[in-house]
């Protein structure tokens, strides 16, 4: 992700992403799940717009786990 290019594109003077907190708070989704695009209105969708021109998108939200291998 370009930060930078955020920063231009919203006028602002710093930009950064969420905490962890944060994040799963927005998200209701623990760190390392959380999905790439959400429906959560305090949030919003950008997106680079070439992924428009596809005609299906993949993607695999990671999972957590406590359990150990053998």
């Amino acid at each position: 992700m370009d930060l930078a290019a955020l920063k231009e594109l919203f006028g602002s003077t710093y930009v950064s992403f969420a905490s962890r907190r944060v994040a799963e708070r927005l998200t209701d989704s623990t760190s390392g799940t959380v999905l790439p695009f959400s429906f959560e209105e305090e949030l919003e969708l950008i997106t680079d717009l070439a992924l428009l021109e596809k005609e299906e998108i993949f993607f695999n939200a990671a999972r957590t786990s406590t359990a150990r291998w053998p």
